[in-house]
């Protein structure tokens, strides 16, 4: 039986490129070739400048350390890519458009941005914050695709926005006020609360309305409703990042695939609407991912066109699956579970074994994607903890970069190279008996690939290192709680010295 490793790290990797779209070229410089990723942001800047303590392609220009558009990139080797997820769940979404926009703009062969969907789902407010979309009382146009598009939205809303019963939680407010949905009548007051319905209820990001407010320094909700009708207008900087990017990215020189969800056996080799591929080899990965790209940036086109029903295929290629429950409505919550991720999606799939434990994909899908040139997956969007995760089966590896759940929000540097990946983290370490406490000291740590895993038959085991003085959790299921996270795996270190064990291992019986 073979060994499948699960090691906390962080993500970059190692290349360089003369050229990079879909898919780079062989390096004359194959030696010194490397990648740095970064993923989910989320509108985070700490993120960031933890990301640039590690990186050896991005630096802070001196004349300039606080300007993010002047952040730079060292040499002329070396490509630094995004994983998707730009914005959402901090106060500094602008900067960090910003930052990721100019570096492109600037390096454009040695940036590679990814779509997330955090990114992609923005698009929706070209047509649902409409003031003709605001009357939603009315059966004959309530289920269109800019009202209720999921029934289950209906009841969801009703439930929000029409409470009339004391006895209930009280009206959603408007700048502080509780108030009731008019279906068009006060349309500034409607829009407010449709956005922050949509924003809580559907997007999964409850407190980027309060966040925005901030970030905006706005006096009034409608205010950011404003910003969030221009976000993803053509010309805005969402809009411009959105055509920056792409869905999927294969390195040749360390054979890597880079996107933001997962590499499943359904959305390998597919593009929306037209026939699946049956990828046999190099050449013909690179042509899907050329026309998977391809298809994203033409619904992105309808989308400024202003054809909703032509641009809403990407929206649902990154949404959940949608799923009939028993009265005949239609949800991302039913039989199968909440929200279950998309599998023909490179954006939503997530190689999960159950709802809180990522895992590696199929044996039979790591064979065909390593006929085909990939022995590496690097992606965000499934949040693993305080630190990403390394997996290995055989000679494929698979990392998962996403800390959104971390108990503070800090990045490493996972550095992928043809050899080999490295890691470069910074762990911080917590008050001993408030982990939420200010951070009482840092340590950092070198994680190589290459060296033999350090390891335990059994995650329990690992407490017994003298080094691991809290607790690990696995398996205990999920929260979007930032102050009692349980997702996936956490590690978690108060008072402790240098980590000196940076692996370990988690072998199947």
């Amino acid at each position: 039986m073979k060994k499948w490793l699960f090691l906390p790290l962080i993500a970059t990797c190692c290349i360089q490129c003369k050229h990079k779209e879909d898919s780079s070229p062989l390096s004359d410089d194959i030696a010194n070739y490397k990648v740095e990723a970064l993923g989910d942001i989320e509108g985070n800047w700490t993120k960031v400048t933890t990301f640039l303590e590690n990186s050896e392609l991005l630096k802070v220009n001196a004349q300039a350390p606080d300007d993010e558009e002047k952040i730079e990139m060292v040499g002329n080797s070396g490509t630094f890519v995004f994983l998707g997820d730009s914005i959402d769940s901090g106060s500094q979404n602008q900067k960090v458009l910003r930052f990721l926009t100019s570096l492109k703009q600037r390096y454009p062969n040695r940036v590679i941005l990814i779509l997330g969907n955090r990114d992609i789902n923005k698009l929706r407010f070209l047509w649902e914050l409409k003031a003709d979309a605001l009357k939603m009382d009315d059966p004959a146009t309530m289920y269109s695709l800019d009202r209720f598009r999921l029934t289950s939205w209906a009841d969801d809303f009703a439930a929000y926005a029409t409470q009339k019963d004391p006895t209930k939680p009280p009206l959603p407010l408007v700048d502080g006020v509780s108030t009731a949905y008019t279906h068009g009548q006060n349309i500034d007051s409607d829009k407010v609360l449709k956005a922050k319905f949509l924003l809580a209820k559907t997007l999964g990001c409850a407190a980027t309305f309060k966040d925005l407010k901030t970030e905006l320094q706005a006096a009034t909700d409608i205010e950011v409703i404003h910003f969030l009708e221009n976000l993803p207008q053509k010309g805005s900087l969402l809009n411009k990042y959105l055509h920056m990017a792409q869905l999927i990215y294969y390195d040749q020189n360390t054979k890597t695939l880079f996107m933001h969800g997962g590499i499943s056996e359904t959305n390998y080799g597919t593009i929306p609407g037209i026939q699946k591929k049956n990828i046999q080899n190099k050449e013909e990965l690179i042509a899907w991912t050329k026309e998977l790209n391809q298809w994203a940036q033409d619904r992105l086109a309808d989308a400024d066109r202003g054809d909703i029903e032509k641009s809403l295929p990407l929206v649902q290629y990154q949404e959940p699956i949608v799923q009939t429950l028993p009265n005949g409505k239609t949800s991302w919550v039913g039989p199968q579970g909440p929200n279950v991720p998309n599998p023909e999606s490179v954006v939503q799939a997530r190689p999960w074994v159950d709802p809180n434990n990522i895992d590696m994909i199929p044996e039979a899908l790591q064979t065909l994607l390593m006929k085909a040139g990939v022995t590496r997956l690097v992606f965000g969007h499934s949040p693993v903890g305080d630190v990403p995760v390394f997996m290995r089966n055989g000679s494929f590896e698979m990392i998962a970069a996403d800390t959104t759940f971390a108990l503070q929000p800090h990045n490493a540097t996972v550095v992928v190279t043809p050899t080999g990946s490295q890691i470069f983290a910074t762990y911080n370490t917590y008050a001993e008996q408030k982990p939420l406490a200010a951070i009482a000291s840092s340590t950092k740590l070198l994680y190589n690939s290459a060296e033999p895993a350090l390891g335990k038959r059994t995650l329990v085991a690992l407490a017994d290192s003298p080094q691991v003085v809290d607790r690990i959790q696995w398996d205990l299921g999920v929260t979007s709680s930032k102050e009692e996270p349980k997702q996936r795996l956490h590690l978690y270190f108060k008072k402790a010295g240098l980590f000196t064990l940076p692996a370990y291992s988690l072998l199947p019986e």
